[in-house]
C-alpha cells in the first residue's frame, strides 16, 4: 500500500492559501454543475440530492468559510426534508 503520510503537509495553511482560489472555484463550478443539472430535467431525483450531499461531505472541511456556508446551509434546508423542489433548485443559482 502506497504511504500518503508526506502528503500531510500539503493540506497545512500555506498549500491552502496558495490553491484556496483555485479550489473554490472548481468546487462552485461543480455545485453549478449539478444545479444546472438537476434544472435541466425540471425535477430533482433521489440520485441529485445524493450527489448534492457528496458535494457537501467533499467540502465539510471548509463548510465554515465563506462562500461556503452559505451554499451548504441553503442546500441543507433544501435537503432537509428528503424532497427538493424546482422551485428550491431554482433559489441556488
Amino acid at each position: 500500500m502506497l504511504s500518503t503520510s508526506h502528503f500531510d503537509q500539503y493540506d497545512s495553511g500555506s498549500f491552502r492559501q496558495f490553491c484556496g482560489p483555485a479550489q473554490v472555484h472548481k468546487d462552485l463550478n461543480t455545485l453549478y454543475g449539478l444545479i444546472v443539472g438537476i434544472q435541466a430535467d425540471g425535477h430533482i431525483n433521489d440520485s441529485e440530492i445524493d450527489l448534492l450531499r457528496a458535494w457537501i461531505d467533499s467540502v465539510s472541511s471548509l463548510q465554515a468559510k465563506a462562500p461556503y456556508n452559505k451554499f451548504i446551509t441553503k442546500i441543507n434546508s433544501i435537503i432537509s426534508d428528503g424532497v427538493a423542489t424546482t422551485e428550491e433548485a431554482k433559489g441556488l443559482i
